[in-house]
């Protein structure tokens, strides 16, 4: 338990530190503690917010330490994450005193972050592989969606350290599609991988009242837990196999919506599809979700683009996730203009334009 206390306070006198240097250089501007551009407030014109010195934007540095709520981003490999950057960008943007920052912890590793959680003054913790599905047996509390799929990526943490823990990908691929001015109601969905993120996708488009959901993936047998969950819960039709190009080809032809919900395509996974030629048979009305969001253009979607199909991309279900994610553990609700902020951070950092 004391080395992940060690480890977390070492990584937040890292970081205080560094920006402490690059204020002496005068390296990184007022507004920007992540990285360089032009000033917030100009480009986004934002609304002054109120903090605990005032109503400005404020940089980190600027604020009460014994204040700063320290947000946890768990996971192994946890090196290549961005996440935190993402967070503290938008923090800083709108003077919110909070923090995120990566944390190895890998598996098997949980019950020992667990305990180091109690002496954070942390609000709570952000999860990506591998502990999604292992987190469900910790929570005080789960919603029915994050248990019945098991799967859990932020969890809050009370005053007297009881865990809430909710799976709040779904809510990133809602926003996107609401952004996007997608209607899904009676709509057919294919979905490729049905790993923990993929039952979270599903309950929440049940929610919002597809008719249909096919869902394909390597191993058949989760595809068919996934699809036989939704359809005992919900009045949704479903239907699952193996992702090949046959089965992918056939369910293409009349589904409304294609969502990729694999690591395929991922830096650094070293796998990627082998053959995307069935989204060809996609109707010329559908529309394309990719989850992964490094790179910013997958091969998934290159071929939409290439198909002139409407595509939704992964840094933009990630910025809308980012928004519940922050309601749910800090209880701030992140202005509209965060997401924006978002997409154009990401555009940054991975030099591409939209």
């Amino acid at each position: 338990m004391w080395k992940y206390i060690e480890k977390l306070f070492n990584i937040y006198n890292k970081i205080r530190e560094f920006l402490y240097k690059k204020r002496l250089t005068k390296d990184i501007s007022r507004d920007n503690i992540i990285m360089k551009s032009i000033s917030n407030k100009e480009k986004y014109n934002l609304k002054k917010v109120r903090t605990s010195k005032g109503e400005e934007n404020m940089n980190l540095l600027e604020m009460n330490p014994h204040e700063t709520k320290y947000i946890p981003l768990i996971g192994s490999p946890i090196g290549g994450s961005t996440a935190s950057f993402l967070y503290n960008k938008i923090f800083a943007s709108f003077g919110v005193n909070a923090m995120s920052y990566p944390v190895e912890v890998k598996k098997g590793e949980l019950p020992e972050f667990l305990s180091a959680m109690k002496y954070m003054n942390a609000p709570g913790f952000i999860a990506t592989s591998p502990h999604k599905q292992d987190l469900t047996a910790f929570m005080d509390e789960i919603d029915d969606a994050s248990r019945i799929f098991r799967s859990v990526n932020a969890v809050h943490v009370d005053k007297n350290g009881r865990m809430e823990g909710h799976g709040l990908d779904g809510k990133g691929v809602i926003g996107a599609f609401d952004d996007n001015k997608v209607d899904l109601k009676g709509k057919e969905v294919l979905m490729l991988g049905a790993g923990g993120i993929s039952g979270i996708f599903a309950s929440e488009l049940a929610q919002r009242g597809i008719r249909k959901l096919t869902i394909l993936n390597r191993t058949e047998e989760k595809a068919r837990y996934v699809a036989d969950t939704l359809a005992s819960c919900t009045e949704v039709v479903t239907a699952s196999g193996a992702y090949t190009a046959e089965n992918a080809r056939k369910a293409a032809k009349t589904a409304d919506i294609l969502i990729q919900a694999t690591t395929l395509g991922m830096k650094g996974s070293g796998h990627d599809h082998p053959d995307l030629s069935f989204m060809e048979a996609l109707p010329r009305h559908a529309w394309v979700m990719e989850a992964v969001s490094n790179p910013p253009e997958t091969a998934v979607i290159k071929k939409a683009k290439e198909l002139n199909l409407n595509t939704v991309m992964g840094m933009e279900m990630l910025v809308n996730q980012v928004k519940a994610i922050c309601r749910f553990i800090l209880g701030w609700e992140a202005p509209q203009e965060a997401k924006q902020i978002g997409i154009d951070f990401y555009c940054d950092l991975f030099h591409y334009r939209r």
